[in-house]
């Protein structure tokens, strides 16, 4: 244990460097301090310059900056490595004791505290360029707001107030995109986002620590309980798995998140309430900020370490003799499950160059190196013609740009102006999946439905279970052990499970009262089929789902569920939605002829090779280059560029657009129901709509199939 004493008044908060070498104390004698976080010494002169309490303070992401916060009205910045004040004081008009850096370090978000005639119940965010607010105040709060903190995304920001309930912000829009979450009967002290995204923390002066699921706002388990009197402070580890909690006791207490009970006995060096705990980077050591004036720095067991608490896993309190001669790091893990900006984060800290801002933003010469499941790594150029690797991750058509990867994502209210278009066209049937955007797809079609008041005895919603719903913006999951990993046992597959769970969650996004077509994203080969078609006859039975169909696997694997269901009188697929077009035919040797014998409608996805059809060989689109299947998309059009040169000459000579053309061609197989069509604007989607009335000649056809080159079967499970 260290314990660093040479502030005159109380501690009011902690907080690491990104490396975990030192840490950070404001204090109410107006001063920050620095110190060595491994031995007993302080790091330079304190930080002078604020003229009341110092609140808040936080390193940033990078290192290369401290913020902090003070009822004096202003946020000062440091230079750690000069202990002087970096620029101009971000100036507000009341007091402020609570601030955080944004993941990106290029906003700070903070409160707007109490005043001596009223209080503040607003948030705000500030540009720290150019040190001015970036936007109005954040309205919501009916009382002062105690608490702000950004998501590890940083797409989010949460903040707990006196008010008793904790909002959840979109950062870019400025508005509450969750709350109010009610469930404490005392103010608000202290939440902050799980390194996942997928948990908030909060604890109040009613003595309680609550964890919710940050998409609906829900409880997730009891309270935990411990303080006496109330809990100042939270924080989640870096890997999610403890929290660390300090209050009116003066003890520091450990929670273990999986089994909901404290981990062994409270560290109570303290003699004082505690009022701020962080983690260090790596994990292994908690620091805290007292009442009595001092910073304490304590080890406990590693994460990797602790197995599910039990009586006997007590954390170890270790002496500043035994700290002196240990190494703190920070982790250098990367995970499959961490954000984008994560990991990011930690490449730069391992000694990785950031280059991005002599990236050459067009890309026009980006070559694909290697993909799969995980996106594509492509070979692009910086201004000075120097060679990088850029990693695209998958997404899908309707949800959030913000996640800053595919530029070719409708947003909201576009995607709500198509679906008003396409239905005012005629369209009433509307596919969709659980995992597209992680569930944004579904909401965004759920809000349009009621928002533009179509009949619901009208239109038909169709989509899919199987994959992992993630609780935070990234690539999808592939099924299995990194799945579990990531914590989402039994959130995947066709397991009786999962898709109960599935199609409650669907429901709830699509603010509908049941799904018109459930259809399995993909085979599972871990389940038994008797298991998933008598679980997909059960939701038919209880109202939650009209009809069933099937997506994208190999015809003995439909033939075998659909057996099962027709021999046990269980409910039947209605519908296979594989993959078919132009330069993509091997549904043609097996797929469709068993379709055609069950009687069974195909309505394929992606008719137009996701844009390869649409244009001359010689032109690309967005999505062409960065969905996460390019690479076969590149081959297949290799391979059959001779129909994409066919596709071409017969729309100039009929006056229409290859788009008409190839959707036509689809639509002159007497085993298709309807393509799967989507757009990125309107004009688009006009132009795909009118290939409804083109008719092909024979000639024309057997003039496109002519020249096809088999490709490899793609996209099965």
């Amino acid at each position: 244990m260290i314990v660093h004493a040479g502030h005159t008044n109380c501690v009011n908060s902690v907080a690491f460097s990104p490396d975990g070498k030192s840490v950070i104390s404001g204090s109410s004698d107006k001063t920050v301090r620095t110190w060595d976080a491994h031995g007993s010494s302080s790091i330079g002169e304190p930080l002078v310059g604020h003229t009341w309490e110092v609140d808040s303070v936080q390193y940033s992401p990078l290192g290369n900056l401290i913020a902090s916060a003070s009822k004096d009205t202003t946020i000062r910045l440091w230079d750690p490595s000069t202990g002087k004040q970096s620029g101009a004081a971000l100036e507000g008009t009341n007091c402020i004791e609570s601030v955080a850096f944004s993941p990106d370090a290029k906003l700070i978000t903070s409160n707007c505290g109490p005043s001596f005639a009223s209080t503040s119940d607003d948030v705000q965010l500030w540009d720290l360029q150019t040190r001015k607010a970036a936007s109005g105040p954040f309205k919501g709060h009916t009382d002062n707001v105690n608490s702000v903190s950004f998501s590890p995304d940083g797409t989010r920001l949460v903040s707990g107030s006196n008010d008793k309930t904790i909002l959840v912000w979109d950062v870019e829009r400025g508005t509450t995109i969750l709350g109010p979450i009610n469930g404490h009967t005392g103010g608000v002290l202290s939440a902050a986002f799980s390194p996942n995204n997928a948990q908030i923390v909060s604890c109040s002066s009613d003595g309680t620590i609550r964890l919710w699921d940050s998409r609906t706002g829900r409880i997730v388990s009891n309270s935990y309980i411990g303080d006496t009197y109330r809990v100042n402070s939270v924080c989640f580890s870096p890997r999610g798995t403890y929290i660390a909690s300090g209050g009116s006791d003066k003890a520091v207490l450990l929670w273990d998140v999986r089994v909901g009970r404290q981990v062994g006995q409270p560290f109570q060096e303290h003699t004082y309430e505690v009022t701020s705990v962080t983690f260090s980077p790596c994990g292994q050591y908690i620091a805290s900020g007292s009442r009595d004036r001092r910073v304490i720095i304590r080890k406990v067991l590693g994460e990797d370490q602790y197995a599910a608490a039990n009586d006997d896993d007590e954390p170890q309190i270790v002496t500043s003799q035994m700290v002196s001669c240990t190494l703190i790091t920070a982790c250098h893990t990367l995970t499959v499950w961490q954000s984008i900006q994560q990991i990011f984060d930690c490449l730069c800290r391992a000694g990785c160059i950031d280059l991005s801002s002599q990236m050459d933003t067009r890309q026009e010469t980006a070559m694909i190196a290697s993909g799969g499941g995980f996106g594509d790594i492509w070979m692009g150029e910086l201004y000075s013609g120097g060679k990088v690797a850029i990693k695209a991750w998958r997404t899908t058509a309707f949800g959030r740009t913000e996640y800053k990867t595919l530029k070719w994502v409708v947003e909201e209210e576009e995607a709500i102006q198509h679906i008003k278009m396409a239905y005012d066209a005629g369209i009433q049937t509307f596919d969709t999946a659980n995992v597209y955007s992680n569930g944004e797809s579904e909401r965004i079609l759920g809000k349009a439905i009621k928002q533009l008041g179509l009949p619901r005895e009208e239109i038909v919603v169709m989509t899919k279970v199987y994959y992992v719903v993630r609780r935070e913006p990234g690539f999808v999951l592939p099924p299995g052990p990194i799945a579990d990993a990531a914590g989402y046992v039994n959130q995947y597959g066709l397991g009786r499970k999962h898709i109960f769970d599935s199609v409650k969650h669907s429901l709830e996004r699509l603010q509908l009262d049941y799904i018109d077509v459930l259809q399995c994203h993909r085979f599972d080969h871990d389940t038994p089929i008797a298991e998933t078609m008598q679980a997909l006859h059960d939701v038919v039975k209880a109202g939650y789902v009209g009809y069933i169909g099937m997506s994208s696997c190999y015809a003995y694997q439909f033939q075998a569920m659909q057996n099962y269901a027709i021999y046990h009188n269980l409910t039947p697929f209605i519908s296979m939605q594989n993959q078919y077009n132009l330069i993509y035919r091997e549904e043609e040797r097996e797929m469709i002829p068993t379709l055609k014998m069950f009687g069974v409608g195909m309505i394929p996805w992606s008719p137009l090779s996701q844009g390869v059809l649409c244009r001359p060989y010689s032109e690309t689109t967005l999505r062409a280059q960065t969905s996460g299947i390019a690479v076969f998309w590149k081959q297949a059009k290799e391979d059959n560029k001779e129909i994409i040169f066919r596709l071409e000459q017969i729309a100039k000579t009929r006056g229409i657009s290859m788009v008409q053309v190839a959707i036509a061609w689809v639509l002159s197989k007497d085993a298709i129901t309807a393509p799967i069509i989507g757009a990125t604007s309107i004009k688009n989607l006009e132009n795909t709509i009118d290939a409804i009335d083109v008719k092909l000649t024979d000639e024309e056809i057997r003039q496109l199939e002519e020249p096809y080159v088999a490709q490899a079967i793609q996209d099965h499970a």
